[in-house]
């Protein structure tokens, strides 16, 4: 185990999202980002980790990434999203920004030199804006309608972590944690697992290669954000780590 970790390096991520964003009239309808949108469910972006156990047997980390898209699309149902009525055939202009944040806290019940096992617990908090423009020409008119929702979604979680350690720098490591439960109007379901395997050829340098999936169910009633969100993201990362 380190005293102190950090990581960067890049996320191919693969991100699938379906939303309903409610109005304060009527309900809105289920929209898949890709299908529906068109925006692309698949990109490259930046990671960002750091850990650090200030005692034996207690660690804290946290992870950041982020990122956008836009698209064009030309609709082939209706569509509902806050109030607005988006109908068949118009062209709607959609941009996405979102970010996940990650603290976790482990105890690790079992560390020897060459293995640890332990518990976590921790709050993952995925950051989403989604914004929605048409232009409808009819009858020598246009008109025009947009739609936009933003808010957080945090999930508290809790875990199990594994690390070992092998000859010659190589180091494997598994974590995994869900929860169900209701935070600040969000009532959410979260599931997080993380698998790499670290190579380290000089003593404070060295690389990760992770395969992460993340995934959260939940239905907000927020004054930036009521309806609710399947979000899932996964993919592999590649790391430069250094530790101490």
């Amino acid at each position: 185990l380190d005293t102190w970790s950090a990581a960067v390096g890049g996320f191919a991520l693969s991100f699938d999202a379906d939303l309903r964003i409610d109005g304060s009239n009527i309900d809105g309808q289920d929209i898949n980002l890709s299908r529906d949108l068109g925006l692309d469910k698949n990109s490259g972006l930046a990671y960002f980790s750091v850990g650090w156990r200030p005692f034996e047997h207690h660690q804290f980390d946290f992870s950041y990434y982020s990122d956008d898209a836009s698209a064009s699309r030309v609709l082939d149902r209706q569509i509902t999203i806050d109030d607005e009525v988006f109908d068949i055939g118009a062209t709607v202009d959609s941009t996405l920004d979102y970010a996940a944040y990650d603290l976790t806290y482990t105890w690790w019940v079992h560390s020897v030199p060459n293995q640890a096992f332990g518990i976590n617990l921790g709050l993952i908090n995925y950051s989403v804006d989604l914004d929605v423009r048409a232009e409808v020409t009819g009858e020598g008119q246009t008109i025009e309608r947009s739609a936009s929702a933003s808010g957080d979604l945090p999930a508290p979680k809790i875990g199990v972590s594994y690390r070992r350690s092998f000859g010659d720098g190589w180091r494997f490591s598994a974590d995994v944690s869900a929860f169900t439960a209701e935070i600040a109007s969000v009532d959410a379901d979260v599931m997080d697992a993380n698998v790499g395997l670290e190579y380290f050829p000089w003593e404070h340098v060295g690389a990760r290669l992770q395969y992460s999936v993340s995934r959260i169910r939940a239905d907000a009633e927020k004054n930036d954000f009521n309806g609710k969100a399947d979000l899932d993201f996964s993919g592999l990362q590649m790391q430069l780590v250094g530790r101490f």
